[in-house]
Order: C-alpha cells, then structure tokens, then sequence
C-alpha cells in the first residue's frame, strides 16, 4: 500500500508495475510482468550469492 502516494507516481513515470529494492533499501530494478519479476530475482540471488575461490589458490595472486 502506498498510503502516502510515494510510490505510485515512481512507477508510472518509470514504467513499471513494480521494483525490487535491495537489503540496502536501494532500487535494484523494476519489472512490468512476472517473467521480468523472476528474472529480476534470480538476477539479484545470483549477484548476493557467496563466490566461491578460485580452484588454484595462486590464482588470486597472480596478475591478470
């Protein structure tokens, strides 16, 4: 609910029927359907998942 008619206004002039915000509170993305929603989810799951070290621990020193 957008009791103070804050977000309403941001998503008609952006397009969209919803955002996604990020733990931080920042918009991560908007979506217009719910394929966009999903993918948008996925992408955000991928992009706060763990990364996993290299295979080769040398590798985080060599140069590139």
């Amino acid at each position: 609910m957008d009791a103070e008619d804050v977000y309403l206004p941001y998503l008609a002039e952006a397009d969209v029927l919803g955002i996604l915000v990020r733990p931080d509170f920042y918009v991560f993305g908007g979506f217009r359907d719910a394929a966009e929603a999903n993918a948008l989810v996925h992408d955000l799951r991928r992009r706060l998942a763990p990364r996993r070290p290299p295979a080769d621990p040398a590798a985080l020193t060599r140069p590139r």
